[in-house]
């Protein structure tokens, strides 16, 4: 499918340099904003600009169903998620193909099968890669998760299968940890599903190094560098550095 025009579902620098390729290649682009975003610079770059909500833009860059609108109103032929936001949502995805839209980014079979933590780490198993000593099976009762957490020792850290930036990851180092995230698991799930886990070994201190792959439709795929994503905040990364030499002894 030849992209003539394409919405930009996302902001800032993000957007900004989506809409930078769109104008070296020739394709239209389509900014959506938030209503406090309607003068930055990514609205100012696009070819056409249209706000999706009056909300803050956490909340409206979240808004899927005016974003499609937007595009089919603006006649555009697919949609650009960026990073963040909804990049990683499957069901996102299944409207805006729904929509008679291309979807810019990994299939929808991608986004649903590695959007499993745990399915991703079997897979890598299943070839051989070494992985981080856990228990490999999902865990889904505060019952089992105490059973299994007082077997397997401390430290260690226990992670939802599905899960984001850096939610429901819970380092425990003592029973004491445990009994305080059991109960805050109690009430959360009186409020919503069940949370699926899966536990390993929590290793510290470590470094963490990220190979990222480009991959098209045509089987072409490329490592374009090694990212040092060591610097986090809570579960999420703050910094990433690239063209980094590993360490000899890495």
């Amino acid at each position: 499918m030849l992209i003539k025009r394409l919405l930009i579902a996302n902001r800032g620098e993000i957007a900004c340099r989506i809409i930078e390729t769109c104008q070296r290649i020739g394709i239209e682009s389509v900014a959506v904003y938030a209503i406090a975003d309607k003068n930055q610079k990514h609205v100012l770059m696009a070819d056409q600009a249209i706000c999706i909500g009056e909300g803050p833009p956490e909340t409206s860059y979240h808004h899927a169903s005016n974003i499609i609108q937007a595009a089919i109103s603006l006649e555009c032929d697919a949609i650009h998620p960026g990073y963040g936001f909804l990049s990683e949502n499957a069901q996102f995805i299944k409207q805006v193909q729904a929509a008679g839209l291309l979807f810019v980014g990994p299939a929808l079979s991608v986004i649903q099968k590695c959007g499993n933590k745990l399915w991703v780490k079997q897979l890598v198993q299943s070839i051989n890669v070494p992985t981080v000593p856990g228990v490999e099976h999902t865990i889904t009762s505060n019952l089992e998760i105490e059973n299994i957490v007082s077997e397997f020792g401390y430290p260690c850290i226990l992670k939802a299968n599905y899960g984001a930036g850096g939610r429901h990851i819970y380092i425990l180092n003592n029973h004491d940890e445990l009994d305080e995230l059991l109960m805050s698991l109690k009430t959360k799930t009186l409020q919503q599903q069940p949370i699926e886990f899966y536990l390993e070994r929590y290793l510290t201190p470590i470094k963490h190094f990220e190979v990222q792959l480009i991959a098209d439709q045509f089987q072409h795929v490329i490592a374009v560098d090694v990212r040092d994503c060591s610097l986090q905040m809570h579960h999420q990364k703050i910094i990433e550095t690239t063209a980094h030499a590993l360490e000899p002894r890495l």
